[in-house]
């Protein structure tokens, strides 16, 4: 119930902060083109472009250093109170110089604005798991949306009638606001792991970007699609200058556009972002724009005009702000806390403002060496960069699961196995039998001695001895060379029930090797069996590491008794874990696995060991403590998972599980839903997520 709390408080206070934090950047855009351009002449605008594109880079990697040294949680409530307090000077200073602190509102709205938009997506990032964050993002994104649309009201209003000085302390106390609001969300961020690493020069941020797939292709995709969007709205722009030759008819043309397109935005992220994510996933969701701007650019090639551009420029917006922004910030959810401060501001602003950047030099070439460059080449370039920025996206969804079994192999915790020297032969036949091993048998001081008399005896004689109800007699032929003979096996089968000779059988059906196993897979089979011979088969089985074990070990997936099939699948994993060239059929083991969740809850909780098993000593050492119930029958079906997807995490996803570590149950259950098969995985999360 805490966990609850605690995670709807904290994304309500990430969505209150949203809000006022877009809220500003609208009203900012608009305070910082008013001011400026009723202080300088729209021909100055392009300078002041560039030097806010400079300027930013100059804050990105100053903030990034300090986010590193700071941590997100202090830097970004800071940065808010900083950004909050010069504003208010600035609206202190407006009366007595206007022009210069027009040059001030434009610098301050143009840099601070990316850098405290992505210091406070890292917050939000760094205060949720993995999974917490995918379920609660999209809320968070609708509540900066709103913020947009009442910001965008807000100073339509104030414009209209004529107050527009009141925007500076409007602006302050909306950043003042977030300093609060950012300043509580610090408290939720979660433990961070140390890695004892304190240098952030720029180099070392490259290094981390250019050795981390994942990183580079986030910043590839940013750079792509940015670029992209650089061709697609030069082409919806020339189209409206065209159309709209008087500049009040433009100004006008724009702001219904802008408006329209904040509606829009906000509809899609109330309706559709979340639901993208979840059934989609984060590669297809981000891949939605660079998708949508090469199919838009396509489409203007063969049907141009201002309608047609407007569609595609305003689709483009929509889908930026909402279903892109939504994937794109959970693509950070699984790298660590370090790497993440160190790179995201990079990543976020850097990459955004060189894609601007590339695409703007790119279209000054293009029309610097074809003036006429025609709408179709431009059109082509543009479809071009999407579509390498869908590819990205797409990729991503594979480095992000990635990044995710990184982090749960690095999180999770292995108790290393005793020294096998410490363990006798018969402890090893014990434990390999499942036996308790409280039972002793074979040892010099307490065997049965052979029958007085006997001379050595022969197979037949053997054959006999196996067969007596004489435990003395039966040890006699146990201990002789000629036991180790297959027309002995059906007899060696049936003292497997036999506890006290049972280990010693265990190392004779061993030995035999295959010539056993036609007679081993029956008995596996065979229902009518005695169920503690089919219970100690698979341990006998699981050292032989070739595909006939393993089929034969199949013969007992269906059997009715659980601790069979459980012993069945430790077998099948071991020898799995020794050649894991060995085949097993997916479907076969997808549908024993939808039969293993498929049972009610009261028997997948009452689950307990017969015996303190072999099986049970390594889940004690893998997991911490020896599986019963609901653990019991939650490892079985993880055991079944790793045969099934061989090369997956998932036994580290199950130690995550297990952890009382919320960062890392997260990160499992987030790799768990990117991973599993969507029928396995509905079935199984009502199991990992009680309600």
């Amino acid at each position: 119930m805490d966990g609850i709390w605690r995670f709807t408080s904290t994304a309500s206070v990430a969505t209150a902060a949203a809000f006022l934090m877009i809220a500003f950047q609208t009203a900012g855009k608009a305070a910082r083109d008013g001011f400026f351009l009723s202080s300088f002449s729209v021909s100055r605008l392009p300078s002041m472009v560039i030097l806010a594109a400079v300027a930013s880079l100059a804050v990105v990697m100053l903030a990034s250093r300090l986010m590193t040294r700071m941590s997100t949680a202090r830097f970004v409530p800071l940065a808010f109170l900083s950004s909050g307090g010069l504003m208010l000077g600035e609206w202190a200073l407006q009366g007595s110089y206007p022009r210069a602190v027009s040059v001030l509102i434009f610098l301050h709205v143009a840099v601070f604005g990316p850098v405290l938009a992505s210091g406070f997506w890292a917050l939000v990032s760094e205060s949720f798991d993995p999974r917490a964050a995918r379920r609660s993002i999209a809320g968070i994104g609708v509540g900066g949306t709103a913020g947009g649309l009442v910001g965008g009201l807000v100073t339509g209003g104030l414009g209209a009638a004529g107050t527009t000085a009141a925007l500076l302390p409007l602006l302050a106390m909306l950043h003042l606001a977030c300093w609060a609001l950012t300043l509580s969300l610090g408290r939720s961020v979660l433990p961070v792991e140390a890695d004892g690493s304190h240098t952030v020069g720029i180099g070392s941020v490259f290094e981390i970007i250019r050795w981390t797939p994942h990183l580079r292709s986030i910043g590839g995709l940013v750079l792509c699609s940015t670029a992209a969007a650089a061709f697609l709205d030069f082409t919806f722009k020339s189209q409206a200058g065209r159309s709209y030759p008087d500049p009040a008819d433009l100004v006008a043309f724009f702001a219904y556009f802008y408006t329209g397109a904040a509606l829009l935005t906000f509809l899609v992220q109330i309706t559709v972002a979340r639901v993208s994510i979840e059934r989609l996933g984060l590669g297809k969701t981000a891949g939605s724009l660079p998708l949508a701007m090469a199919a838009g650019q396509l489409l203007l090639l063969s049907a141009p005009g201002l309608f047609a551009a407007t569609a595609v420029r305003g689709a483009e917006m929509v889908l930026r702000s909402s279903v892109f922004r939504s994937a794109y910030e959970l693509f950070f959810s699984p790298v660590r806390v370090e790497d993440k401060r160190r790179t995201k501001l990079l990543l976020d602003v850097g990459a955004d403002r060189l894609g601007d950047a590339m695409g703007g030099a790119l279209l000054v070439l293009l029309l610097g060496l074809r003036p006429s460059a025609s709408l179709r080449v431009i059109l082509l370039v543009g479809a071009t960069l999407a579509a390498g920025a869908v590819y990205l996206a797409f990729r991503l969804q594979r480095t992000y699961v990635s990044t995710l079994s990184a982090r749960l192999m690095s999180g999770a915790v292995f108790v290393p196995t005793p020294d096998p020297t410490q363990a006798s032969r018969l402890t090893l036949f014990q434990s390999m039998l499942d036996l308790p091993v409280s039972v002793s048998s074979g040892d010099p001081e307490t065997s049965v001695p052979r029958p007085e008399g006997d001379p050595k005896p022969k197979q037949d004689e053997v054959s006999d001895w196996l067969s007596s109800d004489l435990e003395e007699h039966v040890r006699a032929a146990l201990d002789r060379d000629e036991v180790c003979h297959p027309a002995n096996t059906p007899r060696l089968i049936r003292l497997l029930a036999w506890d006290s000779v049972a280990p010693q059988v265990a190392s004779i059906l061993v030995r035999l090797g295959h010539s056993a196993h036609p007679h081993l897979t029956a008995g596996l089979a065979d229902p009518q069996e005695d169920f503690v011979i089919r219970r100690r088969i698979p341990g006998i089985l699981s050292h032989d590491s070739t595909q006939e074990s393993v089929d034969a070990l199949l013969a007992g997936a269906d059997d009715q008794r659980f601790e069979v099939r459980y012993r069945v699948a430790v077998a099948l994993r071991r020898i799995r874990r020794r050649n894991p060239e060995l085949q097993l059929s997916g479907d076969r083991l997808a549908d024993w696995i939808l039969r293993e969740l498929s049972v009610e809850r009261l028997v997948w909780q009452s689950r307990k060991p017969l015996e303190e098993s072999h099986e049970d000593t390594i889940d004690s050492e893998e997991s911490g403590g020896r599986p019963e119930g609901a653990d019991r029958s939650l490892r079985h079906v993880f055991n079944l998972l790793e045969l099934m997807m061989s090369g997956r995490s998932i036994s580290e996803a199950l130690t995550g599980l297990q952890s009382g570590d919320a960062r890392l149950r997260g990160t499992a259950l987030e790799y768990l839903e990117s991973v599993l098969p969507e029928e396995i995985r509905e079935k199984l999360l009502p199991y990992l997520v009680p309600e």
